[in-house]
């Protein structure tokens, strides 16, 4: 982790709404790792060589921002969205390497998080959780369905497909249908 001692107090500027709204606290191990959370829910951000990734937990389990974002939200064209959400994050390394600091860029990222979480999953921690049961579920198809992949000799459309980003397994299922390949059923 590159020094970014201002991590701490950007996560804590950025989601004070959350902080007093959700009575989060913040708990921190180093300037790489924190977590808000109150005893149902959490938000954890790791910056590892210059990456945000940020997770939500609820009833225990882990998940990442993203992957909510699109399971819950289907009906947005999250790959335009993601770049007008990448605009607000990218960064010059080089920039930020000369001043030795990644408050204003990783600072933009962070309240791009926090507008997302509040824009689209306002009720993630109120309550609204029942998706957690579905998100698993199509986890483990996935899984399965990865398995199955790897049956077909290398080089087969399908080993390709499973890399097409992330409407991948959407891609798997039509080439089957398409090919008369039969899937594994799902759970």
């Amino acid at each position: 982790m590159h020094s970014y001692p201002e991590f701490i107090e950007d996560i804590k500027e950025c989601f004070l709404k959350f902080i007093e709204k959700y009575n989060f606290q913040l708990s921190y191990s180093n300037n790489a790792k924190a977590t808000l959370s109150n005893s149902y829910y959490g938000i954890e951000f790791n910056m590892d060589r210059m990456e945000l990734d940020i997770l939500v937990r609820v009833r225990g389990e882990l998940f990442r921002l993203m992957d909510v974002l699109y399971f819950l939200k289907p009906e947005i064209d999250w790959d335009n969205e993601y770049k007008i959400i990448y605009k607000n994050i990218k960064y010059d390394s080089r920039k930020v390497l000369e001043q030795k600091t990644f408050s204003g860029p990783f600072m933009r990222q962070l309240s791009t998080y926090a507008i997302l979480i509040d824009e689209h999953l306002n009720t993630l921690f109120e309550g609204d959780n029942n998706w957690v049961v579905r998100l698993n579920k199509k986890y483990l198809y996935e899984k399965k369905v990865r398995g199955f992949i790897w049956d077909f000799p290398p080089g087969h459309e399908l080993y390709y497909l499973r890399n097409s980003g992330r409407f991948w397994l959407e891609n798997v299922i039509e080439y089957c249908n398409n090919n008369n390949i039969d899937l594994p059923i799902e759970d």
